[in-house]
């Protein structure tokens, strides 16, 4: 015990305060995520038993279509999680308020007037036909998607307080609150669908959309009455000119945003029309397995991003190129237990989910390609978007969003190849993006950039 506990102090209490302070989220974020994979575990048989698999598939798809409206923030939100962490690294109180205020005023009159505009578009959607489906009604895909959106319009300005604690290199707090989040939905899912038998999807929709807006509620004032007081928004302190600077460094996000939109989201709505609602169903279990590495890695990288920035405004380079050493080493390590993961998930799949879903082998093996290029490239787009030099990027990203959809329906229905095409077809249109990255990162930290490279 003495062992271990020495152990944790010499990897996690020694060093830079800014690495001690990112070293103490990550352990905090390890166990935090940890437990958040086991509830994700048993949420997946849980929701299977409760729906069948195709209304599962059905859920899948609407609670992912309706994250498409993320890109209303027109990346305001990253654009402010950059501005707000340079503001209290220079200790500029009333600046950061000023952020504080503008971005929470903003996306809020945003959220207030997407309401009446999705409710007035959604009288008119055939949901059946959206989704690929005849087992539920379209009445009741129509309220399960009201419930849906409206919970994401709340989510969309309560978040902000995630996107606060991220920027203060306080992200393991903003994972408790998703952690929290599930446990309540397990337990009320539990008891309303294994226990009452109730399969009614607007019902468990509503359970499932509401539990992590109510945790986010109470953190939103928790920690505004106690640490960030002094950050609370108001519109006095809300300012036109600064909405133009999130813009001016938002709008380049909010292109990058709208890519991982359209390749990341939209997934389960391609899967549903090129191949089958049940296919949202298989794909998703397989993604789910695979992104247990995936998960690990973003709990390193997410304290990273706004101790990136503070260290790059204090030119701090050496610090920058010792963390993405390690960042790199630690991808190695988690690609081979990706590979291991792939070699064991037949097994894993049978204690997991049993006979519920027959999951092929390719299509596991596509994930676990994409998982490990995920982690291998991760470290350069945390870099970037840390240090704001994201243009070359932006560029990339929208030649990606042209191309993507008409090559995953030649890929998936022309050719014949399912989900596996879709999948494929994602990953082959980043490649100029993936070569790209690493060489604008040398020529950054080396500072040799100029032109494309350094904007």
């Amino acid at each position: 015990m003495n062992y271990f506990l020495k152990l944790i102090d010499d990897k996690f209490l020694q060093g830079h305060t800014r690495s001690v302070k990112a070293k103490k989220n990550i352990l905090a974020s390890l166990v935090l995520k940890g437990l958040s994979i086991v509830i994700g575990l048993v949420y997946v048989p849980l929701l299977l038993d409760v729906f069948d698999k195709e209304r599962y598939g059905v859920w899948l798809t609407v609670s992912s279509m309706v994250l498409w409206f993320n890109f209303l923030d027109l990346g305001l939100g990253n654009g402010f999680r950059n501005k707000f962490a340079e503001a209290i690294a220079n200790k500029n109180t009333k600046l950061a308020r000023e952020y504080v205020s503008t971005i929470y005023i903003s996306l809020g009159a945003v959220s207030l007037g997407l309401i009446p505009v999705f409710l007035i578009v959604n009288s008119f959607l055939n949901w059946n036909k959206l989704l690929n489906t005849t087992v539920v009604a379209n009445s009741e895909l129509s309220l399960l998607a009201i419930i849906v959106f409206l919970s994401f319009i709340f989510r969309f300005v309560l978040q902000l307080i995630g996107a606060i604690l991220s920027a203060d290199q306080r992200p393991a707090i903003n994972n408790s609150f998703n952690l929290i989040g599930n446990v309540i939905s397990l337990t009320l899912i539990y008891i309303v669908g294994k226990g009452m038998k109730v399969n009614s999807l607007p019902i468990l929709g509503l359970i499932l959309s509401m539990a992590p807006i109510a945790v986010l509620l109470v953190a939103s004032i928790f920690f505004f009455r106690r640490d960030y007081r002094q950050y609370i928004p108001s519109f006095k302190y809300f300012h036109i000119k600064h909405l133009r600077v999130l813009l001016g460094l938002g709008i380049y996000f909010f292109f990058i945003q709208v890519t991982s939109i359209i390749i990341l989201y939209s997934t389960n709505f391609l899967i549903a029309q090129f191949c089958s609602i049940q296919d949202v169903a298989v794909y998703n279990v397989v993604q789910r397995l695979f992104s247990v590495g995936t998960m690990l890695f973003v709990i390193v990288m997410t304290p990273m991003w706004s101790a990136i920035t503070e260290a790059y405004s204090r030119n701090e380079f050496g610090w920058i190129k010792n963390s993405m050493n390690k960042l790199l080493k630690l991808a190695l390590m988690l690609s081979v237990v990706t590979m291991l993961l792939l070699i064991a998930s037949k097994p894993v799949f049978k204690l997991w989910i049993g006979n519920r879903l027959v999951i092929p082998f390719s299509l596991c093996l596509v994930e676990a390609l994409r998982t490990v290029v995920y982690m291998f490239f991760g470290p350069f787009v945390t870099f970037l978007n840390g240090v704001s030099k994201i243009k070359l990027s932006v560029y990339l990203t929208v030649v990606e969003t042209v191309f993507y959809i008409p090559l995953a329906y030649v890929m998936s229905v022309t050719l014949h190849m399912g989900i596996i095409g879709i999948l494929l077809a994602a990953m082959i249109i980043e490649i100029p993006l993936r070569v790209c990255q690493p060489i604008q990162y040398h020529k950054i930290i080396n500072q040799t950039a100029s032109g494309i490279w350094n904007r």
